[in-house]
C-alpha cells in the first residue's frame, strides 16, 4: 500500500524530531480521532495549543507520534473520514458531505498558509 503525505482529511507537517511524525488533520469538536487512535493503540501526542476552529463543528488539531506508526494513523485518518462524513449525512438537510468537506479544504488552506 502506498503511503501519502496528504488526504482529503489529514497533511503531514515537517516534524522537529528525528523518528517523528507530526500531521493536522479535521476532527469534530467531540475529538472522535481520540477514541480512533486509542483504539488502534497509537501514542500520540497532540498539541492543543495548535487548536483552531475551521468551521462549525470541526477543529484543526495538530499532532505527533513515533514514524513506525505512521501507516496505522494514516488507517485510523481514513477511519475517521468514513465517521464524520457518516455523521455529516445524518444531520444534513441538503448535501450531506458539503460541511465537512469544507473543513477539510479549509485546513488544506491552514497548513499551506503556515
Amino acid at each position: 500500500m502506498m503511503q501519502t503525505n496528504t488526504g482529503t482529511n489529514f497533511t503531514k507537517m515537517a516534524s522537529c524530531c528525528a523518528g517523528r511524525c507530526k500531521y493536522a488533520f479535521v476532527d469534530s469538536d467531540e475529538h472522535r480521532a481520540d477514541r480512533i487512535l486509542i483504539g488502534a493503540l497509537i501514542p500520540t501526542s497532540f498539541e492543543y495549543q495548535e487548536r483552531q476552529r475551521v468551521t462549525e463543528g470541526y477543529e484543526l488539531r495538530i499532532c505527533s507520534f513515533e514514524s513506525r506508526y505512521e501507516s496505522w494513523f494514516l488507517n485510523c485518518m481514513a477511519d475517521l473520514a468514513w465517521v464524520l462524513e457518516g455523521d455529516a449525512q445524518a444531520q444534513a438537510s441538503e448535501d450531506p458531505r458539503d460541511s465537512y468537506d469544507k473543513a477539510c479544504k479549509t485546513l488544506l488552506r491552514f497548513v499551506e498558509a503556515a
